[in-house]
């Protein structure tokens, strides 16, 4: 669940939200500033929307842990490893998953949470077994675990 929140976050300076007023780089708190100091000289060059973004950003960090803060900067700088057309294929990813219903998002996050939960040597057989798959073999799986999932949850 960390990960989906950091990856929100990354992915959200990104995206549009509704307009707004800019935000001065004087209405930040010193800890956000410190926090956004690489952005002081482009301040007023990014849009209120990102500048919205980054401050609520800058504050999230602010209370995280040094471990979250330290897990956050080892997704960071996977994020910035990937090439041009990963970022963007990510991007439409969260895009869509954004669109989705509430229920469908739980269900989601419940179903990365089972994998996450999974020991390593499981979670990397069940990638293997997946990318072996012919697109219908994936159809198919889906379609059984997806009955297996409801049907745990039914009896509890």
């Amino acid at each position: 669940m960390n990960r989906i929140l950091v990856f929100i976050l990354l992915l959200g300076c990104f995206l549009p939200l509704n307009a707004q007023d800019a935000i001065s780089w004087g209405e930040l708190s010193e800890q956000q500033k410190q926090v956004l100091k690489g952005f002081e000289g482009k301040w007023q060059e990014l849009s209120p929307q990102q500048q919205e973004r980054l401050s609520r950003g800058a504050n999230r960090w602010q209370s995280m842990t040094p471990e979250q803060k330290q897990k956050a900067k080892k997704r960071l700088d996977k994020w910035k490893s990937l090439d041009a057309d990963k970022k963007r294929k990510l991007k439409e990813r969260f895009e869509r998953f954004e669109k989705l219903p509430p229920e469908k998002q739980d269900k989601i996050r419940q179903r990365y949470k089972w994998f996450k939960d999974l020991p390593p040597e499981e979670r990397e057989r069940l990638r293997q077994k997946w990318q072996s798959m012919s697109p219908e073999e994936r159809k198919q799986f889906r379609k059984k675990h997806k009955n297996k999932h409801k049907n745990k949850h039914k009896n509890k």
